[in-house]
């Protein structure tokens, strides 16, 4: 009984001597969530209550930054082009990026090289890329023009006509990540046994049959995965915005992230520019539960 009782005091000692070391693992990542994430978070919810400028100190104002949106002209505005972004973006990078998985994902010469090719815009940094884009949308000497000319098509003005100003930055994101999303449903339909199609063929199930109810099915967590990233991606567009057209003509590419900015740092109102921070998380953590219920994966 002494014997056993003299264990007890030893296991605890090496239990919490392996909880501790374990800890000192992980607490640099705590920290480095708690700083750069927690912090921030809870920093813009208190501020969207205040009214903050940096020069006097803040002064709480309750839910009246939240109020201000509705009759704000501007925001209504940044809200509405936002959308349009999202719904030109996020589709055709979807589309696109789930047509070129299921085409890489055959074996034929030089897929590796392809796979590079159509990867490449997601590692070209965005404000370089904004800026060759630029080029190509200048109206007078810009390769748009030429290339309209070449081939007969009409000769839109991408930068300064407010109808198709905000289509030519979601063609620039489209050009951006569809490679990127590409690569994510090729792993999802790398993922997926082998098994589950030979026995479907033994079944008699053809190609068609096989990719309805065998990869579809299977590719649900991966899909969700693509609508929930990119869809936060596209809610977030700003560099494309503010260097490539500057939010104009007439406010018809001011997203809602450039509007954010533009309230903070040049207009120093940063309470109302966090409780516009604050409205997109809701949004986007709405748009994430629809998304779920949708797809129906269980997360």
């Amino acid at each position: 009984m002494a014997i056993t009782t003299g264990l007890w005091p030893r296991r605890r000692r090496r239990m919490n001597h392996r909880a501790w070391t374990g800890l000192a693992f992980v607490l640099p990542g705590i920290l480095y969530f708690a700083v750069f994430f927690v912090y921030p978070v809870l920093s813009a919810l208190a501020w969207s209550l205040t009214k903050y400028d940096l020069v006097s100190p803040p002064h709480y104002v309750g839910l009246q930054n939240f109020a201000n949106m509705l009759t704000d002209r501007q925001f209504v505005n940044a809200v509405v082009v936002t959308l349009k972004y999202v719904v030109g973006v996020v589709p055709a990078v979807f589309i696109f990026g789930f047509l070129l998985s299921l085409l890489f994902n055959e074996e034929f010469p030089g897929r590796a090289v392809f796979r590079g090719i159509f990867f490449a815009p997601f590692v070209v940094s965005l404000v370089a890329a904004s800026f060759v884009w630029l080029y190509v949308y200048q109206p007078t000497y810009g390769l748009w023009p030429q290339f309209a000319d070449l081939f007969h098509l009409p000769e839109i003005d991408w930068l300064n006509d407010g109808t198709y100003a905000i289509w030519g930055l979601a063609i620039i994101g489209i050009w951006r990540v569809s490679g990127y999303y590409m690569l994510i449903f090729l792993a999802g339909l790398q993922n997926v046994s082998k098994d589950y199609y030979e026995a479907a063929s033994i079944d008699g199930a053809g190609r068609f049959g096989r990719f309805w109810f065998i990869t579809l099915p299977l590719l649900k967590p991966t899909m969700l995965f693509v609508l929930i990233v990119g869809t936060i991606g596209a809610f977030q567009a700003f560099a494309p915005s503010l260097l490539v057209t500057n939010g104009g003509p007439a406010g018809s590419t001011t997203v809602l992230q450039l509007y954010l900015y533009q309230t903070g740092w040049q207009y120093l109102r940063f309470g109302y520019a966090s409780a516009i921070a604050v409205f997109m998380v809701l949004v986007l953590t709405v748009t994430t539960v629809l998304y779920v219920r949708l797809i129906r994966v269980q997360v």
